[in-house]
């Protein structure tokens, strides 16, 4: 058979679904891309077969997304906000769909398993093609709505109290009205293609999809119920690119804690975490590896000299730092945070933009980790938790708790067993 993976060229998004992939081949399958030129090198080394962007404007979702002035510059930001969610999610949908109809025509896929922010295949495909369509999230909790769980992308705990369930009940009406318009205009798309109306979000035809697949565990995603059967929790869906370890990191000796500090893998801002923790870790106990991106030059971000603890590198393989670290402060990424609870690592979280804001507060549900406000985050404030976490057992007993959890979930490996399952039962290609 032959599964078509669409993703955004991001890398948070393309790994997860890679390690998948992968998964599959091994199984005896075909695997092809849909996602941007600049991913080719990557796909093609693991024998994928790529299918670029040509409707789709690859340099439009590079403006959106990664310049200063982008999504995740404006997320607090809604007059600006509004107009480059619906350019992003939604006024792409059309170009995205032109494409994979010709992939589909040409190369006759029997599954499309799609990023989660890749609102093609499920808006219209899945309604205007046989093939069957799956989701593979990289996002740590379900999206779909559910009783009791807080409106995404505000971070907000769990409703305990009368006065968190009635605030939080109006702060959902409240991202309704604000994201309405964007729903007109993905019903104005439907229906061009003969489909009915969505009266609710446009994320809950997710839970239509015949396979959703999350990259973490029940436990961490407020211990949901009520989801739909096609919902599976599979554990971290994890791929590095092959690399031995540095010889430094296998050489830095075990006597202090290794504190790992990162914002992630999409940078469009001052390093605001990296300098803090810096200079707040500087001269203490403990050995600070931070990891500035491939995209950003240690040297041009402006940090004062290091201190004998502090080590500045572009990239270093979670797969190698993390079972070496004690605490990761980070921006609390979907990807990072999987990352880091896969090792049992717990974790000092300041959350930007884009769901960020959730993975955190569920990190602190967990009992995993704590969050340190943006409006909070400087040098003194980093050392304090820091040194907080490191002092009480309970985050890392908490962070073990969910590895165990996720360790016997199957990983990549039962996400494949997943997708060639939904294909298997699709029936024939289309001819």
């Amino acid at each position: 058979m032959k599964f078509l993976f669409t993703v955004w060229p991001f890398q948070g998004c393309v790994h997860p679904l890679v390690a998948v992939a992968n998964e599959v081949k091994a199984l005896g399958h075909e695997v092809g891309f849909y996602t941007g030129k600049a991913y080719r090198p990557l796909i093609e080394r693991q024998g994928f077969r790529l299918f670029p962007f040509q409707d789709l404007p690859e340099s439009l979702v590079a403006d959106l997304v990664c310049t200063p002035d982008g999504i995740g510059r404006n997320w607090t930001r809604p007059w600006k906000l509004h107009g480059q969610l619906q350019a992003f999610f939604v006024d792409s949908i059309p170009a995205q769909f032109s494409d994979m109809r010709r992939i589909l025509d040409s190369w006759k896929p029997d599954g499309v398993i799609t990023d989660p922010a890749m609102l093609a295949p499920v808006m219209l495909l899945a309604e205007t093609d046989p093939v069957p369509v799956a989701i593979c999230s990289y996002a740590a909790g379900c999206m779909l709505k559910g009783p009791g769980i807080p409106p995404l992308g505000l971070g907000l705990p769990l409703p305990r109290t009368l006065y968190r369930r009635i605030a939080n009940e109006v702060l959902d009406w409240g991202a309704e009205l604000f994201l309405s318009g964007i729903r007109r205009r993905a019903n104005q798309i439907r229906q061009s293609h003969g489909l009915p109306v969505v009266k609710g979000p446009i994320i809950e035809l997710a839970g239509k999809l015949p396979l959703y697949l999350l990259p973490s565990c029940r436990e961490f995603d407020y211990n949901r119920t009520g989801l739909p059967a096609s919902v599976h929790y599979v554990g971290p869906l994890q791929w590095y690119p092959p690399a031995d370890p540095p010889a430094w990191l296998t050489e830095m000796p075990s006597d202090q804690p290794i504190i790992h500090v990162t914002e992630g893998t999409l940078h469009f801002q001052e390093p605001f975490l990296l300098k803090a923790g810096a200079e707040g870790l500087a001269g203490l106990p403990m050995r600070v590896v931070i990891t500035t991106g491939d995209d950003r030059d240690p040297a041009r971000l402006g940090f004062a000299p290091l201190a004998p603890n502090v080590r500045v590198e572009r990239w270093v393989s979670h797969k190698d730092l993390l079972p070496r670290t004690a605490v990761m402060v980070a921006t609390a990424g979907g990807g990072t945070t999987m990352a880091a609870l896969k090792d049992g690592v717990p974790m000092v979280l300041t959350p930007t933009e884009w769901d960020k804001a959730d993975n955190a507060r569920r990190v602190v549900e967990a009992g995993a980790g704590v969050i340190v406000p943006r409006h909070r985050c400087n040098p003194a404030n980093i050392r304090k938790a820091v040194e907080h976490v490191l002092a009480e057992p309970s985050y890392r007993a908490n962070a073990r708790r969910i590895a165990d959890i996720m360790a016997g979930l199957g990983g990549p490996v039962k996400a494949a067993e997943l997708v060639v399952a939904i294909g298997s039962a699709g029936g024939p290609r289309r001819r």
